[in-house]
């Protein structure tokens, strides 16, 4: 891959060992939808709950 100025993906075990090997030197963000996300389905109840 050429040109990549950005990796930007949750911090997925297997994600962060493959943007390793593949785009070593290139910059990475964590996604901020995903932690936020998780956080909503745990302390959230479903809608047909309330």
């Amino acid at each position: 891959m050429h040109g990549v100025r950005l990796v930007i993906s949750d911090d997925h075990h297997g994600l962060e060992a493959a943007r390793k090997t593949v785009l070593g030197s290139v910059p990475w963000q964590r996604c901020q939808f995903s932690p936020a996300a998780e956080r909503g389905r745990v302390c959230a109840p479903p809608i047909h709950a309330r």
